[in-house]
């Protein structure tokens, strides 16, 4: 049997259903569509001509601003003003006439760039905003930081939730005093690439940021330290920050760490693992100029931290290891004792064990740590004032004595 298709309304009698949903709805709509396309909704119907003003979504990239076209009349107008194919060009003179023609058309982008930002800002009527997105490339290294300043306090005075900032070539820099004046307690997401960070502005934002849940932190050449702390904060990745040379990492629900490419001036290291458990340390990557790491573990509830010890692997230069393991008790997993075996650390000089108990589970890697230090110059622990964890502890430095190096200091404190 044929199957007749069914008719479709004349456009005279089409009914338009979507532009009779509340404003509400169509700003979530146009909240999906790139800031581009969100401005081009405004052409459609009297409806929508100022529905795209109330968009969450703000996304500004000085690539996707200029159109091809745009870009094209930029470069024939500057070529105009040039007297490019009118004037006869000296051989000498011909690459200074080539670099002030760049320069004029940076300059042109860069101009058209800041005004559709600022006709943008100026337009919108959306609050809260649940994502502002900033990218500047090399060619608009003439904006001034005046500019990026009042985009970042629009941001945060919609209360944005997802920051994102590349800012490429602007040697633009983030400072406390910019953000003092703001709550930002509604950031969940942020991401910055190419500033120029501090460990001073890193740890306001840190400490005033209660929600936030991801930070990326991408190619600042001047961030030196840096505390990685936050009630919520779930992913922190670093990458490219090369005169990165400490790092402190305490947020107890922290799942996912990642500090990838130029890390090699890294020389402190401190992890406060005391909120998770902890199992093994795969995947940890190698860190060839590390000199001292810090590393903070809960012992209640864990069979062992003998593989703490793999560390040394990973690290060969390691010359200060202190481990801190609190909530332990002189009888937790009462077993044999159990070595882990691995290569001598040619490095190592001070090793120092925090809350030590002389359990089997402190004992055991204090042993490993022990015997694979074999140019250990001083070892110290530092026992519990309970009375009868000191004891088990003193018992323990006994045992341990015989493994010590050659001519290595000993104390219990």
């Amino acid at each position: 049997m044929a199957i007749t298709p069914a008719k479709l309304p004349s456009s005279d009698s089409e009914e338009d259903i979507i532009s009779k949903l509340p404003d509400e709805i169509l700003a979530s709509i146009i909240s999906l569509l790139s800031m581009k396309d969100a401005t081009k909704t405004s052409v459609l119907s009297s409806r929508w001509r100022n529905l795209w003003t109330a968009t969450r979504r703000l996304e500004f990239d000085d690539k996707m601003l200029v159109t091809k076209d745009e870009y094209s009349r930029i470069c024939r107008k500057s070529k105009e003003e040039l007297g490019f194919g009118k004037v006869v060009v000296v051989v000498g003179d011909e690459i200074g006439l080539l670099l002030e023609l760049d320069r004029r058309i940076a300059e042109t982008k860069q101009h058209r760039f800041i005004s559709r930002v600022n006709h943008i800002l100026n337009s919108h009527e959306g609050s809260p905003i649940q994502e502002f997105k900033l990218c500047c490339s090399s060619e608009v290294h003439f904006l001034h930081q005046s500019h990026i300043d009042s985009w970042i306090k629009f941001a945060l005075e919609k209360r944005v939730e997802k920051l994102f900032l590349n800012l490429l070539g602007t040697r633009y820099t983030l400072t406390p005093s910019l953000l003092c004046s703001y709550n930002l307690g509604s950031i969940k997401d942020l991401s910055l690439t190419s500033l120029d960070l501090t460990s001073e502005v890193m740890e306001y934002i840190l400490s005033n940021c209660p929600s936030l849940e991801v930070l990326n932190v991408k190619s600042s050449l001047t961030l030196v330290r840096l505390q990685v702390s936050g009630p919520l904060l779930k992913q922190c990745l670093i990458t490219d920050c090369s005169n990165l040379q400490s790092v402190e990492i305490s947020a107890p629900n922290l799942v996912k760490f990642e500090f990838c490419r130029f890390l090699s001036r890294l020389e402190i290291l401190t992890l406060d693992l005391r909120a998770q458990s902890i199992r093994n340390f795969t995947g940890f990557p190698k860190l060839r100029n590390l000199k001292k790491v810090e590393l903070k573990l809960k012992g209640c509830g864990v069979s062992n931290l003998r593989h703490c010890a793999i560390l040394l692997d990973m690290i060969p230069l390691l010359q200060i290891f202190i481990v801190e393991i609190s909530g332990l008790e002189v009888l937790e997993v009462d077993r044999d004792v159990r070595e882990l075996e691995g290569k001598p650390h040619q490095c190592l000089r001070l090793l120092q064990m925090r809350d030590f108990v002389g359990c089997t589970i402190d004992f055991e890697l204090a042993l490993c740590l022990l015997k694979r230090a074999v140019l250990l110059e001083k070892f110290v622990i530092y026992a519990s004032q309970d009375e009868k964890k000191r004891t088990s502890a003193a018992t323990r430095r006994k045992q341990l004595q015989k493994y010590l190096p050659p001519g290595a200091e000993f104390l219990m404190l």
